[in-house]
């Protein structure tokens, strides 16, 4: 197929991608008026594009109703443009990459055409910068997909040490590590017989309103956590969420200011507890095993991202 029967929809929601060097050294958002005129852009050569404008915002400071914008204006320009789009390429930061590429997955699978989320480490304007290559690689992936009339949805970033432009699917993506790098969960993509149920809940979520059910206090799995610190308010707290090791486990030490009495309260209050990653299996620790008694749900074969994105949506 030639590109010229190829139309993507494109829709930029800020990052590095898409900023520049400022004189003073930091790195800063491009206008919202030079979206059309981007270096990135005039890499699509003779390809079609749409653009889908949505509100910029850099990542690090993204929120749910953010993500909940975006994913409202993608889905109503494809319930007016199914029949004439072919895929759709999003320009995201990497820093809460993760978490809004499993968010996204789940709310906008059911689109039904290839999707690909593409970030960089380096402005466009950085020399030898990788956003270039990025998101050549994205617009490949796209192309090859409409061409073999399969279906992907994948994010694209580029390898730290290797120093080389990678994909992985979006539902096995997790967080940056320490080299500023995506993992790879291995998780299971969605049934394809779950997929109309997951549109129902992306249409209630962009019609949702701003409020506690986008607020999940996330609980890191570090030592002496201070548990009594936090302060249980349903009218705050939507749901927790506790990263749990490797194994699955987790702190169940109890006691006064322990997880395990943060949990028992929060139930009082109607506040479930979930936990992830926990990997399903035959057998449970007893840590572990002490925390589902006491209601914690675990989420299984989900990286902690994974389990946000459904706990959110």
């Amino acid at each position: 197929m030639s590109n010229n029967k190829i139309r993507v929809a494109i829709c930029n929601c800020g990052g590095t991608i898409f900023s520049h060097i400022s004189k003073d050294g930091t790195i800063a958002l491009n206008s919202p008026e030079s979206v059309s005129n981007s270096q990135i852009f005039r890499l699509l050569g003779d390809v079609e594009f749409d653009e889908i404008v949505v509100p910029l915002y850099s990542s690090e400071n993204a929120t749910v109703n953010d993500y909940r914008l975006v994913f409202k204006e993608i889905i109503e320009y494809f319930d007016s443009n199914r029949e004439n789009t072919n895929c759709l390429m999003i320009m995201h930061g990497t820093d809460s990459m993760a978490y809004f590429a499993q968010l996204a997955y789940r709310a906008l699978s059911f689109i039904g055409v290839p999707v690909v989320i593409v970030g960089s480490k380096f402005t466009p304007d950085t020399p030898g910068s990788d956003a270039f290559s990025n998101v050549k690689e994205a617009i490949r992936i796209l192309l090859d997909a409409v061409e073999g009339k399969s279906q992907v949805f994948k994010v694209v970033f580029s390898h730290s040490k290797k120093l080389e432009t990678e994909s992985v699917n979006a539902w096995q993506i997790e967080d940056a590590d320490i080299d500023g790098d995506y993992g790879c969960f291995e998780s299971r993509p969605i049934a394809k017989t779950d997929i109309e149920q997951y549109e129902k809940r992306a249409r209630a979520f962009i019609k949702r309103q701003i409020g506690v059910k986008d607020r999940v206090l996330t609980i890191h799995n570090s030592p002496s956590f201070p548990f009594s610190s936090v302060v249980i308010d349903r009218s705050k707290i939507g749901a927790i969420l506790i990263q749990s090791f490797h194994s699955g486990t987790a702190n169940s030490a109890e006691g006064e200011g322990s997880l395990v009495g943060l949990v028992s309260l929060a139930g009082k209050e109607g506040i479930k507890s979930y936990i992830a990653p926990v990997v399903a299996k035959n057998n449970n620790y007893e840590s572990e095993s002490i925390l589902r008694k006491i209601g914690v749900i675990p989420c299984l074969d989900v990286p902690i991202e994974g389990a946000w994105a459904e706990i959110v949506l």
